[in-house]
């Protein structure tokens, strides 16, 4: 039970690193980018991330294992194109939208408190330098270890190599004077009429050892044996010494025709490999470049749709209008407008279409040179075969004609007592050879109808493309999303912008109906004012004169009348 305490414990250690650390956008990369300047804490990490990844383990059962390689990871790849991997998109997909519209802000917020927080922090500086200074004790270590061993190696290798030539030498002595001693044996015992015969054949037999490289180490074996044996060396018969190199050269062709199909598809293999092993650094490098340049602009977009809401001031002398951030604390250096934000949008999807055109053409640039490169190994190797397989027929046609001389030879000697033996013999090398022939034409013709075995880099291409995909998708995504943002606060400062200026001309209007307002009830007053005096004074002239009933109506007739026109034309004003 502790054990697998342990183990899930340890799982859970590995995934928690890699959820804070090992993506391109993890939490904690500006954390440990920070100690990384100090402790270099972000290179085992970088280890961590790599031998923690299912990629590396697939990539090292691909290679090492076929079973793996021909039925597990093509069923498990199928199956998850099919149903994980879409699914996976989609929510992929809703994740971004979701980060990127609410959580992105406050994540990168807290990213730069953290930093900050790591920057002036007295006790976090004091640890850092002395962790700096325990990884300055060790990288000096690690820099003087490899000095010392490479120093070592080269010590043991020139011992070993300088061994290894001494050996070289004792062996050519020793192959020398056994040839030397089988040659002197062989002249003492051979008979006095055979000896030009035994000399030809033996250097027939040498001729034809240089040719195929066996049947030399077959003779000196033999009469080395027979000397320690027997202390007398029995010389090989002529008839036996070629049926020896015959079965020299067949066992020699029938294994290169069985190994040549293998030989291509190693060379090729390993040419693929190297290519792959040349063109990742690079690829990443584009995907890197491609990944910075998507920040960049989507920072600076983000940057301005910030500012989409903002606060103005108007100077009174100059009515020049000043705009700051929705919090009224940063100037803004213009008035954001959707002009503006669609040549932002409009410059982002030039560079990254221009910086994924550019990936596009480098992978197509590198599949049409893998294709030539193929065909030129394997053209290659067809005519290395050819030019091969024609020697070696040409001169052991020869060879066989030789057979049958030393064959015929051989049952003149012997006063035909074999000879239907020895004709047998003929015919079937003959057969043999006539069927080796056959083969060998045969294995030429599969040679060049062959079908490479691209497996490894298809998968990688595959692998590759999936990856640009996923990671251009994501960008058009997240640019999408940022279009839809824009929009919809655009609407919102339009809609704001309307309900401000339908409240300044509201706010209007109530001021003229008040100014009218003010002007009627100031009128009123003066109309009110005036009737008030003429009343006044009409009083004080009946008191001062005494007149008659009948004028006094008469006036005062008169007087209403002037009132009443006065009031009527008062009225109409």
């Amino acid at each position: 039970m502790r054990f697998i305490n342990c183990v899930v414990s340890f799982i859970c250690f590995i995934l928690s690193i890699r959820l804070f650390y090992c993506s391109d956008d993890s939490i904690g990369k500006p954390l440990v980018h920070f100690l990384g300047g100090s402790a270099n804490v972000g290179l085992y990490l970088d280890s961590v991330c790599h031998y923690s990844s299912p990629d590396t383990w697939s990539e090292y059962l691909d290679d090492k294992n076929g079973y793996y390689q021909k039925d597990i990871k093509p069923y498990f790849s199928a199956l998850y194109h099919e149903t994980v991997y879409p699914l996976y998109l989609e929510s992929n997909k809703h994740l971004n939208e979701y980060y990127n519209i609410y959580l992105r802000k406050h994540v990168e917020l807290a990213q730069q408190k953290i930093v900050d927080f790591i920057n002036t922090n007295e006790t976090t500086q004091k640890t850092l330098e002395k962790v700096n200074e325990l990884y300055q004790q060790v990288s000096l270590l690690k820099q003087r270890l490899p000095h010392i061993i490479a120093e070592k190696s080269a010590q043991i290798s020139k011992l070993f190599v300088s061994s290894l030539q001494i050996l070289k030498k004792l062996l050519l002595s020793l192959q020398h004077y056994l040839i030397t001693k089988y040659r002197l044996q062989l002249k003492q015992n051979e008979p006095i009429q055979n000896s030009q015969k035994y000399k030809e054949v033996t250097s027939t037999s040498v001729a034809s050892t240089s040719a195929t490289g066996t049947v030399a180490e077959t003779n000196l074996v033999t009469g080395s044996s027979s000397a320690n044996n027997n202390q007398e060396v029995i010389p090989l018969s002529e008839w036996e010494i070629v049926k020896e190199e015959f079965n020299a050269w067949f066992t020699t062709v029938d294994k290169k025709s069985s190994k040549v199909f293998d030989i291509l598809d190693k060379d090729i293999d390993n040419y693929l490999k190297s290519k792959i092993e040349e063109w990742d650094p690079k690829l990443q490098d584009l995907f890197k470049e491609y990944q910075t340049v998507a920040k960049k602009h989507f920072n600076l977009i983000v940057a301005k749709l910030d500012n989409i809401e903002c606060t103005n001031s108007i100077d009174k002398d100059t009515g020049k209008i000043t705009y700051f951030d929705a919090k009224g604390e940063t100037q803004l250096s213009e008035y954001v407008t959707r002009p503006i934000i669609t040549k932002l949008f409009n410059d982002a999807e030039k560079e990254i279409n221009a910086l994924g055109k550019q990936i596009s053409e480098h992978l197509i640039s590198n599949v049409d040179m893998i294709d030539e490169e193929i065909k030129s190994i394997h053209d290659e190797s067809v005519e290395l075969y050819e030019e091969w397989a024609d020697i070696m027929i040409s001169e052991w046609s020869k060879r066989m004609a030789y057979i049958d001389i030393v064959a015929a030879h051989q049952d003149n000697e012997e006063n035909n007592e074999d000879d239907d033996s020895n004709e047998e013999t003929s015919k079937k090398y003959w057969r043999q050879f006539l069927k080796l022939k056959k083969r060998v034409i045969k294995t030429r013709e599969g040679l060049i109808n062959h079908n490479i075995d691209l497996i490894s880099v298809n998968d990688y291409l595959s692998n590759i493309q999936n990856d640009f995909e996923t990671i251009a998708k994501e960008t058009t995504d997240y640019l999408t999303v940022l279009k839809t943002k824009s929009e919809l606060l655009f609407e919102k400062r339009d809609l704001k912008d309307k309900k401000l200026e339908q409240a300044k001309i509201q706010s209007q209007k109530d001021e003229s109906e008040r100014i009218r307002k003010a002007q009627e009830s100031k009128i009123e007053s003066l109309k009110n004012a005036e009737i008030k005096s003429t009343s006044t004074e009409s009083t004080t002239n009946i008191t001062r004169k005494p007149i008659s009933k009948e004028t006094t109506t008469s006036k005062l007739t008169k007087k209403d009348i002037n009132k009443d026109s006065k009031e009527s034309t008062v009225n109409t004003n």
